[in-house]
């Protein structure tokens, strides 16, 4: 489910040493200090601490200190205590929980900037500390562009989800044509148990059921997940790559497009009737309704079952391509209904009516109830579907014996008989008022007005 950092195929270890600075001197227009001490550490969860300790010649009077979520470009900054002095120790808490969650596997950049009695200012390096889940030792294993994180399982079993899984990324890679460099992560426990922690806050019955399984944060270029399941992987992997491939600030993917190309995608089945097996009414929620994921337990499974059902008919009847053309215009910032209709001719409730008639082989009513020809697998990809009717049955033969040329133009003849009939109705009774009107001596004016006519009792 969905709520592009370095990635460096080394041991867990490493990285987090990476986050501790050895002791250096920074030069200034002002002198030298000496950083003594730079070093970030996590206490999971929630908790990261960065602790300072600086010498100078002369007091220090403010510290600053600076941190950003890569990929971002916004710095946010705070101001540990200090009291002025040559020798300064301090720390920093960054609390990740509630509105400021953040998934384990994210990287934070920081520095400090330093300003003393003199009023010179003074900036350390950048540090780049790793946000994980201190409870374990983590192994890595990089597949392409991805790095996976897991704990106490064997290489074997690594092994094995690497091969399972590198080939399919490759292919979301060239459905979506585009190069598999941005690099990802995905931390996998072992257990819903294990993971409760580390996955965003969720409804008790969301919780307790274990609805989802795994989460992704493209943002972050990071997903958590339960397991080492090939499908889980390609699954949360492919939010990351949809979202890099829409990468816009004003893009609005909408849910079920979202969900709906990450479920398909895990198994590229080439059916997208499969996962609507047994469903009565496909149309019981209208994608209108479905810009998000909420609900039960048992509303959340129907939503994924149709989304993925309705992206994998829109890319089995119209072709990669122009699903990357509905892409493009979602990355310039164009609404769904508008990217829908300029690169496949309809909006959300056309493609609502059109999978649902090519899904139950029914014609499917329209808003005017002319009903929608169905879609053959002959349709060639990237052109809209054809909603010219062949006779009065949506292009099915018609059932009865019109084969004289009285009875096929009967029924056109008795409605234009009944109109001028209804007509010539109309105008004698339109008649009969006036020249009453004119017998009762009423004028124009007498008639009521229309106000008048509203407020009649």
């Amino acid at each position: 489910m969905r709520p592009v950092l370095p990635v460096l195929a080394l041991a867990l270890s490493a990285l987090l040493a990476a986050a501790v600075a050895s002791p250096t001197m920074v030069t200034a227009a002002g002198g030298d200090i000496d950083v003594f001490t730079n070093e970030g550490s996590v206490h999971f969860p929630g908790d990261v601490v960065f602790n300072l300790g600086v010498e100078a010649p002369s007091d220090i009077q403010e510290v600053k200190i600076y941190f950003r979520i890569p990929p971002s470009q916004v710095w946010m900054y705070a101001y540990p205590d200090v009291d002025p002095s040559p020798r300064v120790e301090t720390s920093f808490r960054l609390d990740l929980r509630g509105v400021d969650y953040l998934p384990p596997g994210t990287e934070i950049e920081y520095y400090y900037q330093i300003r003393d009695a003199s009023s010179s200012v003074f900036d350390t390096e950048r540090n780049t500390l790793f946000y994980v889940d201190d409870r374990y030792r983590w192994d890595t294993t990089t597949v392409g562009p991805l790095t996976i994180f897991s704990h106490d399982v064997s290489g074997r079993q690594l092994r094995s989800l690497a091969e399972a899984v590198e080939g399919p990324l490759r292919e979301i890679g060239d459905l979506l044509e585009m190069e598999l460099e941005r690099p990802m992560r995905g931390v996998l426990y072992n257990s819903q148990a294990e993971a409760r922690d580390a996955f965003p806050v969720q409804s008790r019955t969301t919780t307790e059921r274990g609805v989802f399984a795994g989460y992704a944060f493209p943002d972050r270029g990071v997903f958590i997940g339960v397991g080492l399941h090939p499908r889980l992987v390609l699954h949360e992997s492919a939010h990351i790559l949809l979202e890099a491939a829409v990468d816009s600030p004003t893009a609005r993917i909408p849910g079920w497009l979202n969900e709906g190309f990450a479920s398909y995608v895990e198994t590229r089945s080439g059916d997208f009737r499969r996962s609507m097996a047994g469903s009565d009414d496909p149309l019981r929620v209208p994608l209108r309704h479905m810009q998000s994921v909420t609900g039960t337990p048992s509303a959340i499974s129907d939503f994924y079952r149709k989304s993925e059902s309705v992206v994998g008919y829109l890319l089995e009847s119209y072709g990669d391509s122009t699903f990357r053309e509905l892409l493009s215009h979602l990355h310039w910032g164009r609404s769904i209904d508008h990217a829908l209709e300029t690169a496949y001719g309809f909006d959300q409730e056309g493609l609502d009516r059109r999978w649902a008639s090519a899904l139950t082989g029914e014609d499917i009513p329209g808003p005017s109830g002319s009903a929608l020809q169905r879609e053959g697998p002959a349709e060639e990809a990237g052109r809209a579907p054809s909603t010219e009717h062949e006779g009065e049955s949506g292009g099915r033969p018609d059932p009865g014996p019109r084969n004289g040329l009285p009875f096929q133009f009967f029924d056109t003849l008795a409605i234009a008989v009944l109109a001028l009939a209804v007509v010539g109705v109309m105008s004698l009774g339109f008649l009969m008022r006036r020249l009453r009107d004119r017998g009762d001596g009423r004028e124009e004016g007498d008639r009521l007005t229309e106000d008048e006519w509203r407020g009649r009792p």
